[in-house]
């Protein structure tokens, strides 16, 4: 029965309107951080602290504001990665879906590199030129034959070993 008395003493009911202030290591105790984290948020204005009563050189750290300051630190930081985290996770999901999507369109043949294209096309645009050149010495008139000409000139190039590599795609219809 001694020992019960002794616990209901010990607890002292008390209001939060009074505030309460606590040396760095105590307060670091009670927020589960070390002395030096303490005094950080101090230094950056997330905690607050006034100079000591006792030792000039020492602070004293208000309890119930602090507490609640911290914790809607945390509670902020937690929202932000949590922010960050669906970011990020809808962005690996977009591109994991357009990665599929063109894997898909590829398998389909919806889509096809561009040197397939060029190696396709590229004697078809030679033979139309031979013709277009016959026909110059048929008697067409030159300025028609020079502007179809040019815009046959404007076609690209086929490309080195390393450029087919990465070469990009490009939406091409197949007939059906």
């Amino acid at each position: 029965m001694k020992s019960a008395k002794t616990e209901l003493d010990s607890i002292r009911i008390s209001s939060t309107s009074i505030e309460l202030y606590l040396s760095s290591t105590e307060l670091a105790g009670l927020l589960k951080v070390s002395d030096n984290e303490v005094a950080k948020l101090a230094r950056s204005g997330v905690l607050l602290r006034r100079a000591s009563p006792y030792d000039s050189r020492a602070f004293v750290y208000p309890v119930w504001q602090n507490i609640t300051r911290f914790v809607e630190r945390q509670r902020a930081r937690r929202e932000a990665a949590q922010l960050d985290f669906l970011t990020q996770k809808a962005r690996r999901e977009k591109t994991q879906a357009a990665r599929t999507e063109l894997e898909l369109a590829i398998q389909q043949r919806k889509f096809v590199s561009i040197d397939e294209v060029v190696r396709e096309f590229r004697p078809k645009c030679l033979a139309i030129r031979l013709a277009l050149e016959r026909l110059l010495e048929v008697g067409v008139p030159e300025a028609v034959v020079n502007e179809v000409l040019s815009i046959l000139d404007k076609a690209p190039e086929p490309r080195t070993s390393t450029e087919r590599r990465r070469a990009p795609l490009t939406r091409v219809r197949f007939r059906e």
